[in-house]
């Protein structure tokens, strides 16, 4: 996965491909294979990392302390994380995060008897998309917001995104 990322600060995703990644970790393509199906295989395994804490808030009580190590990730690894806020990388992101948080949705609204106003699997990309909204303003921004701020703010964007997309519709609210 670091030979990976080492590509992505210097190529653009499409020009990745699977000789130039075992070339660069040094390893077999049968020693790729044994791990990942493919590119986009490795590629989703390497946004599990930043996206699992994120997709957390969603289905259980998150403190901010949890969020902490990975907006100093963020904040350390800037150059990195930029590749990964633009373009495809970020809309692979919002996918793989959406994939994450979408189980959590869906539990959720069971057990609130919900009725989604959205289908779960879009909703899931609607929050996915505000968590990392939010976490890319941060990174360009030039106010020095602290990370404990930011961290706040992403539970509070995500608690009120979900209440607010698993809301029961009132009678006639869709125009019916």
């Amino acid at each position: 996965m670091r030979a990976l990322v080492d590509l992505l600060l210097s190529e653009d995703l499409e020009s990745i491909t699977i000789a130039s990644i075992v070339a660069r970790a040094d390893v077999g393509r049968s020693t790729f294979y044994t791990h990942f199906r493919g590119r986009d295989d490795i590629l989703k395994a390497s946004l599990s990392f930043p996206s699992a804490p994120l997709a957390r808030i969603v289905g259980e009580p998150v403190e901010v302390v949890v969020l902490l190590p990975l907006l100093a990730h963020f904040r350390e690894q800037r150059r990195l994380a930029r590749a990964f806020t633009q373009g495809p990388l970020r809309r692979l992101w919002v996918r793989r995060l959406a994939e994450l948080i979408e189980p959590d949705l869906s539990a959720l609204a069971l057990r609130l008897r919900a009725r989604p106003l959205l289908p779960v699997a879009l909703a899931s990309l609607e929050v996915a998309e505000l968590q990392i909204a939010l976490i890319v303003q941060w990174l360009a921004s030039r106010d020095p917001v602290p990370p404990e701020a930011v961290a706040e703010a992403l539970i509070a964007l995500t608690r009120a995104a979900v209440a607010a997309l698993l809301a029961t519709p009132k009678e006639g609210a869709r125009g019916n």
